[in-house]
């Protein structure tokens, strides 16, 4: 049965990572048809399954020896050097380095000392005002965010050798880190998103001693006190910074309830801090406060501006409200499918303080025109979001710097030319060799999720092992949530962790398990083994909630997307999700109960889901054809109807059978 089960699982991850695989490779193609399409990325998903089944069944046979050895001050100053050495590489071919709208208005307010928190005030007093104490100019700027850049990964290296990787193992991420193309350009821009990432890579570190560890590395006060700084910098480097903050803490107290006070203590003081921080002392100081409404516009306003401009369908009232904040013919003419910064930022486009003065309005306009164009809706964030999982990157395309030609000093100018000329050449090659694509926009989420296929294939599913993903997952889904363009920046915290998570992945510090006896939450409510029916019916709600989505989701997107009559849509939908449920109840659900005969346990199942397939059907047509409520709404009641009816059949047989024995 083990060896079963590690099947189904390489199956399930060599899908899923093919699945991803095809669609983000189809999303860059120039095919016409949305029919087309779908086509090929089942081609390209049937093709590529057997290579990522054979990569993943190779890869969960290799494992990195953690050892314990002694780290020498010459070993730590190698690191330095050769950080050192790349990063002057960089700054001497960019010279004198990036620049764009955003960090010329911070620099501005460090000169002025005045500051509003639109951006970040603790990231541009910390990146930008204290190299303007010693030099005032922005290249200082820059020099003084290389130079972090050289502490946080000569640091990252002194933790990786302390988890107890060896030196070539450590070798292997730096190197990877510093001939990534995409790092040259984001190391010489001093964005908030850098800082951010560069915090995100650290907190990742310390979570993965705390799997080493079992949690004790959370006992010790100093440890407590490092990681309250990084939490305290997550929030404080980008206001999005709370989502991966609230993920990392509440991970924290769920999977190690033995510290739980510890760690609730670290969480107030680090609120108390910041709040205090950005309340009183901010109102002292007369900074601008951040205004989180303008925040969470990205996603709204770029699903409006694709609604107009594919000429949706707008109500007399609609088209009364949209005027009185959208300059039309600018909404027209600077109009991209994946960024609404054009539109936002460009004067007289929008109106940003009328949306913020009439909130409820805006909300109503918004939500109407989703209702009346959900199809529109959804196209406009399947494009906005493709630059999180799509295998496209375009190296200079989204970056801004200084002119060239004004550097004053002509022996300085020739030499960066000379620099220039070498690391463009370098960075053409590593594009047209696809290292570019592997290690950008959606190539590193990719090697983040065949890091978790590669720990849930290896052993049982055990949550604590998933913990270091956390951070670079919530900021995803952060991203996801409020991403307004298709900047690589915004998920640049991905490029610099996901090498990381692989080498994690594939290491014996991700195969330590949770003992036996290790009665937490956690493991009572999803993962002991049981037979009662209670926690069953918990469990089958997550379960269900899970197939329910897949199902739903795919009837959506067949039905309006890609035409499909509802009917088979539904079909198709609810045979995908039977799939899903099948496989996450054996996992989780039914765990005790079994057939001697597999086949007849199979066979079992599929009578089960066809009649429930019949059931989910017929509340279809009643609902859909007959009543004439919307189909979605309709397939929600018929897929809570089919929900109780698979539970307890599924829950009968096992009954039935265990009296037979």
């Amino acid at each position: 049965m083990k060896k079963v089960l590690k099947l189904n699982k390489l199956n399930v991850f060599s899908f899923l990572i093919s699945l991803y695989f095809a669609s983000s490779s189809t999303y860059i193609l120039d095919i016409d048809g949305k029919l087309q399409i779908l086509i090929m990325v089942l081609f390209l998903t049937i093709i590529l399954f057997y290579i990522f089944k054979l990569m993943l069944k190779k890869l969960q046979l290799f494992s990195f020896n953690i050892e314990t050895s002694k780290i020498t001050k010459k070993e730590i100053i190698g690191y330095v050097f050769i950080i050192l050495s790349f990063c002057l590489f960089y700054y001497i071919a960019l010279f004198p380095g990036g620049s764009s709208p955003d960090t010329i208005n911070q620099y501005e307010q460090a000169i002025s000392n005045t500051y509003k928190d639109w951006h970040p005030v603790i990231h541009t007093f910390l990146f930008y005002r204290l190299p303007t104490f010693i030099w005032n100019s922005y290249k200082s700027v820059i020099i003084w965010q290389l130079l972090i850049i050289v502490f946080v990964l000569t640091v990252s290296c002194y933790f990786i050798r302390k988890l107890g990787f060896n030196k070539k193992n450590t070798y292997l991420f730096l190197l990877l880190i510093l001939l990534n193309p995409l790092n040259a350009r984001m190391f010489t821009m001093p964005w908030k998103d850098i800082a951010y990432s560069l915090v995100l890579l650290l907190s990742t570190l310390v979570l993965m001693f705390v799997v080493k560890t079992n949690g004790k590395w959370l006992s010790k006060k100093k440890n407590l006190l490092f990681l309250g700084i990084l939490m305290f910098l997550t929030i404080g480097f980008r206001h999005n910074g709370l989502i991966s903050f609230i993920f990392i803490i509440f991970a924290l107290i769920f999977l190690y309830q033995k510290y739980w006070k510890s760690i609730s203590i670290m969480t107030i003081i680090v609120f108390a801090s910041f709040y205090i921080l950005t309340g009183p002392i901010f109102r002292l100081c007369s900074i601008q406060s951040h205004d989180s409404f303008a925040e969470v516009l990205g996603v709204p306003l770029n699903q409006i501006s694709f609604i107009y401009n594919e000429y949706g369908d707008f109500t007399e009232e609609d088209k009364e409200l949209f005027v009185k904040f959208a300059n039309l013919p600018m909404w027209e003419n600077l109009f991209n499918e994946r960024d609404f910064n054009p539109i936002k930022w460009t004067d007289g486009a929008v109106d940003i303080d009328y949306i913020n003065s009439h909130k409820l309005e805006f909300m109503t306009l918004y939500i109407s025109l989703v209702k009346n164009n959900f199809s529109l809706a959804l196209s406009s964030y399947y494009h906005i979001t493709s630059s999180i999982w799509s295998i496209e990157t375009n190296v200079q395309g989204t970056y801004y710097s200084y002119d060239r030609s004004k550097i004053e000093n002509d022996n300085i100018y020739k030499i960066s030319d000379r620099f220039n000329y070498f690391l463009t050449n370098y960075e053409n090659w590593a594009n047209n060799i696809g290292i570019g694509k592997l290690f950008g926009y959606g190539g590193s989420l990719f090697i983040i999720m065949l890091a978790i296929a590669i720990i849930s294939i290896k052993n049982k599913f055990y949550l604590k092992k998933y913990l270091p993903f956390i951070p670079v997952l919530s900021n995803t889904i952060g991203i996801i949530l409020l991403i307004t363009g298709g900047e690589l920046r915004f998920v640049y915290s991905n490029i610099l962790c996901a090498v990381l998570l692989l080498i994690y992945a594939i290491s014996d510090i991700s195969e330590k398990k949770e003992a036996s006896k290790d009665k937490t939450l956690l493991n009572i409510l999803f993962l002991e083994k049981t037979n009662k029916i209670w926690l069953q019916f918990f469990r089958y709600i997550f379960v269900g909630g899970i197939s329910a989505v897949i199902n739903i989701l795919t009837l959506f997107i067949l039905t309006d997307i890609f035409k499909i009559y509802y009917i088979l849509s539904s079909i198709l939908g609810f045979i995908l999700g039977l799939i899903v449920n099948y496989l996450l109840s054996k996992l989780l659900v039914f765990t005790k109960e079994s057939f001697n005969n597999k086949k007849k346990e199979f066979v079992s199942y599929a009578i089960i889901g066809v009649i429930g397939l019949g059931i989910d059907t017929l509340f279809m047509y009643i609902f859909t054809s007959l009543i004439e409520i919307y189909y979605l709404l309709s397939k929600i009641i018929s897929t809570i109807i089919t929900f109780i009816w698979n539970f307890g059949a599924r829950k009968i047989m096992y009954v039935l059978e265990e009296r037979k024995k």
